[in-house]
């Protein structure tokens, strides 16, 4: 199970991880990539299966130790993508926590630097 969720090059996790920095990444797209890794010949007893039912975003299966887990796609993406809240921003700027503030700092140049604005990361580390 943790070889389907997080091995490289075709874990749920790095799939996802591919599809965020598409231009034109989705959910669906990210369902359906998950579940081509799980038919790849060296999947030998894949823990990963396409749903009883149809998601409208897409969806998967993974089999845990206690049972089976249905996955709707939808929001993963967003979820991925590292965003702060405008809020959480604007409250760390007025601080005068050094550390937060150099915390803020690197994740901007970060950002910046991988050319997805501001105040959006770029996938899990």
């Amino acid at each position: 199970v943790l070889d389907a969720i997080d091995k490289r090059p075709h874990g749920i996790l790095t799939i996802l991880d591919d599809e965020c920095h598409l231009p034109r990444g989705s959910e669906k797209s990210f369902a359906d990539k998950v579940l081509a890794a799980a038919e790849r010949p060296e999947q030998q007893r894949t823990a990963v299966s396409a749903p009883r039912f149809s998601f409208p975003d897409g969806g998967f299966i993974i089999h845990h130790y206690a049972g089976e887990v249905a996955y709707n796609a939808a929001s993963f993406l967003e979820k991925n993508r590292d965003t702060l809240d405008v809020d959480v921003v604007g409250v760390i700027r007025k601080g005068t926590d050094s550390f937060a503030n150099g915390l803020l700092a690197k994740f901007v140049e970060n950002a910046d630097a991988s050319g997805e604005g501001s105040l959006t990361g770029g996938g899990r580390a």
